[in-house]
């Protein structure tokens, strides 16, 4: 297994409807990657991620080198209700830019299936105030390189 980075994310809902949830992902190691500070992709998540639940905040991230530690990661966020989250990946630059390559056709833009584990009974209905979607803005010229180091769960 090529080396990779195990993330996750916490989120709250506050009252009325009150839950604790994950966002997990993993992507890949790259040289220069912080684990500590993670890179612009993981900063975009977290900052999409809380403007629907401000208390958002990372609480794990691992480097993992064998399928064992994947195993173990995806453990420990076992349990209760589970959701999948389309991430739409969308360029961000000025405007001017934006209308010339969606005129063009050089649009690019990218979504992907996130995993959230909630710490719920399943069926619970609180689930719904899950989103189904989030898009997160991403600089234009980072954009492919980073995507790409995201994995499909």
């Amino acid at each position: 297994m090529p080396p990779q980075v195990f993330k996750a994310i916490r989120f709250h809902n506050s009252y009325p409807e009150r839950f604790t949830g994950h966002l997990i992902y993993y992507r890949d190691y790259y040289n220069g990657y912080d684990l500590t500070k993670g890179d612009i992709l993981d900063e975009r998540i977290l900052r999409t991620l809380q403007t629907r639940f401000e208390k958002s905040h990372f609480v794990y991230s691992e480097l993992l080198l064998t399928d064992q530690q994947l195993t173990d990661c995806l453990t420990w966020t076992r349990g209760g209700a589970e959701k999948s989250i389309i991430f739409y990946f969308m360029p961000e630059t000025d405007y001017d830019t934006y209308v010339k390559l969606s005129n063009s056709g050089q649009l690019k833009h990218y979504h992907l299936p996130l995993n959230v584990k909630l710490w719920l009974d399943k069926g619970d209905s609180k689930v719904d105030l899950v989103p189904n979607e989030m898009i997160v803005h991403i600089p234009l010229e980072e954009l492919e390189t980073l995507i790409k180091t995201i994995k499909n769960q």
